[in-house]
């Protein structure tokens, strides 16, 4: 049985990864701090400007910053491996649009994201639930699925999958709903903890 917060925070750390490789993508190509005539001074301002936001306002505040920063590879090129525990990128999830907003230049690229996020949410605040699963909360939670995955797709096909977008897309999930009316029960984050203390 999948641990569905395990799948929560790889899901949602791949949709960060991806839409920072595509803001790293795009000030490198001048569509976003246009006024930078460096393409590694726009870079840094952009992974400057993520990590204000992020640690200033969504993780943190003003007077209790967090201090995370992005990750970077290549002489700061490009995006590294991102890890979050799952209050962390839940937070970060919640409040993704105005990531997406510095991000993203595109006007088509940027509404998908628009539309497929939210349904992302909903998918998982269904499948995290505490309470058994009705007929009715899978079949909602496979729809939510379905119209983020479709658009994510679109959006940046094979690259942006992993085995658990798989999980959750090709409908395995549901059959575990089904099945077992309960998933929140079945979640390793006690392991996860100890794992993360020992680490």
């Amino acid at each position: 049985i999948p641990c569905i917060l395990h799948a929560e925070n790889r899901i949602a750390i791949k949709i960060l990864t991806m839409i920072s490789m595509e803001g790293f993508s795009h000030a490198i190509e001048q569509k976003i701090f246009g006024n930078i005539s460096s393409a590694k001074d726009r870079i840094t301002a952009y992974a400057e400007t993520i990590q204000e936001m992020l640690n200033n306002e969504i993780l943190g505040d003003e007077d209790g910053p967090a201090q995370w920063s992005i990750p970077m590879h290549d002489n700061g090129k490009t995006v590294g491996a991102i890890t979050l525990d799952n209050n962390r990128i839940r937070l970060i999830m919640e409040d993704l649009e105005r990531i997406i907003a510095v991000s993203i230049a595109d006007d088509i690229r940027r509404d998908r994201y628009y539309y497929c996020i939210p349904e992302y949410r909903y998918a998982m605040q269904i499948v995290r639930q505490h309470n058994e699963f009705t007929d009715d909360d899978i079949v909602r939670h496979q729809k939510h699925v379905d119209c983020w995955f479709q658009t994510w797709v679109k959006l940046h096909a094979a690259a942006g999958c992993t085995n658990y977008t798989h999980m959750f897309s090709s409908g395995h999930l549901s059959e575990y709903m089904f099945k077992w009316r309960n998933l929140y029960r079945f979640s390793q984050q006690g392991f996860e903890k100890f794992n993360h203390v020992f680490s």
